[in-house]
């Protein structure tokens, strides 16, 4: 398809790019301070991966309805053979409700499990999204809760709450484009857990095309006797019309 060779010819220039973007908004520096900081606590013990989560969207239609259709994967480069394609996703997302400060979301996302291991599990998530949005000036504050309801070997529930700060750079053009923060707390009827994690985009444009270009860090297993575990994300978001 047009859309994937695009996309795939897009993606062949952005990694010489980020070490630059990287570089001027001080953001890689920051994050290995910070995970180096963790690193040397003794008091637990802790785990540190590196992934690369590149993403596809664009916008389809069915029947008379518009929705926004995203496709992603998670490939994690800790393997000692090599990269090892964690899983694999699709989603469908559609606007319920929208006001000038508030807007409503429902989405539908299958993902599939250790895509080429014979282990492989499926997991379905319908999800419920509220999400208030404040302009003071050049600044968006982006409020949102996410509601997931996940169907894997067993169900679970997961709710998100996430702050988001965007259009700083249109002040200041050396702040990133847009942090933000989200905290997670999953449930079902044996368990609990909590992670978070905080992002921050780099570019929301690379070689005049709609490729934005993060780093995240995950923290997962806070408030348990489990090591704690760190996710350092490189993240590609390719928009096609």
């Amino acid at each position: 398809m047009n859309y994937f060779n695009e996309a795939f010819t897009v993606s062949n220039g952005l990694i010489r790019h980020v070490y630059k973007l990287a570089r001027k908004a001080h953001v890689t520096f920051l994050v290995f301070v910070f995970l180096h900081v963790l690193g040397n606590q003794p008091t637990y013990a802790q785990t540190l991966e590196q992934v690369y989560y590149p993403s596809v969207s664009t916008n389809i239609t069915i029947g008379n309805t518009k929705f926004k259709y995203k496709t992603a994967l998670f490939i994690n480069f800790d393997s000692d053979e090599k990269p090892d394609i964690y899983h694999f996703q699709n989603a469908l997302s559609l606007g319920l409700y929208k006001s000038k400060k508030i807007k409503i979301d429902g989405s539908l996302l299958y993902r599939r499990y250790n895509v080429f291991d014979e282990n492989t599990t499926n997991e379905f998530r319908p999800a419920q999204t509220i999400k208030i949005t404040g302009l003071f000036k050049a600044l968006v504050i982006e409020n949102s809760l996410k509601f997931e309801q996940r169907f894997r070997e067993t169900y679970s529930n997961r709710w998100i709450y996430k702050i988001q700060f965007g259009g700083m750079n249109k002040t200041f053009n050396f702040l990133p484009t847009k942090i933000n923060n989200e905290f997670l707390y999953s449930f079902n009827s044996t368990s609990t857990g909590y992670e978070n994690r905080f992002l921050v985009e780099l570019a929301n444009s690379v070689l005049n095309q709609p490729v934005s270009i993060s780093i995240q860090h995950r923290m997962k297993n806070i408030f348990t006797d489990k090591d704690l575990k760190h996710l350092l994300i490189l993240k590609t978001d390719i928009s096609l019309p």
